[in-house]
């Protein structure tokens, strides 16, 4: 049995995220875009149903363009990343991250 580690797990979608973009972008099915990119197909087809079920628990919030001090940052799943510009949307953080469970 292997063990996986978070560094191995973020790596992965690191690798895969984009394939998965650029293949939606491209409008061609999976095995197409694996073939084109000499990837293996049953690799990418998890990943793309991995990141294709967690669009289903995101939480909508507000964007501004703000040039204020960053007060909290985090590193989320397929390179992305939150960060938190507002006292107030700091406050709700633990309740979000309550959500998430």
């Amino acid at each position: 049995m292997t063990i996986t580690t978070v560094e191995e797990i973020k790596k992965d979608q690191n690798f895969w995220y984009p394939h998965v973009e650029s293949c939606k972008r491209a409008g061609v099915s999976g095995a197409n875009y694996c073939r084109e990119h000499n990837l293996v197909c049953s690799q990418f087809l998890y990943w793309r149903s991995k990141y294709n079920n967690s669009q289903n628990d995101f939480i909508g919030v507000k964007v501004s363009k703000r040039n204020a001090e960053c007060l909290c940052s985090l590193e989320l799943a397929y390179g992305r990343k939150l960060m938190i510009h507002d006292i107030e949307c700091l406050r709700m953080l633990p309740k979000l991250l309550e959500l998430t469970k």
